[in-house]
């Protein structure tokens, strides 16, 4: 888990998302970087977009791995490592 203040600074962590037909970006600020944490943005994500996600490809970071490639799957959506 990344976290921590950086130079007496609260460290933050961006987590993005980009529709690749519509460009639609998505974008939410956490104050720690972990599995739980994508998996809070992956489905705030999946609720916010006016369509069905169908496929997510991740940048394969820790954060990322196991547990949201079984998390996507068992809502019948496709998984893809970076290409």
């Amino acid at each position: 888990m990344s976290q921590g203040r950086r130079d007496g600074r609260n460290k933050y962590f961006p987590l993005t998302a980009i529709d690749e037909c519509t460009r639609l970006p998505m974008l939410r600020i956490y104050p720690q970087l972990d599995r739980a944490t994508a998996i809070q943005f992956l489905d705030h994500v999946i609720q916010r977009l006016p369509f069905q996600v169908e496929v997510v490809q991740t940048n394969n970071g820790a954060e990322c791995r196991k547990r949201i490639a079984q998390r996507l799957l068992a809502a019948n959506k496709g998984w893809a490592p970076p290409a």
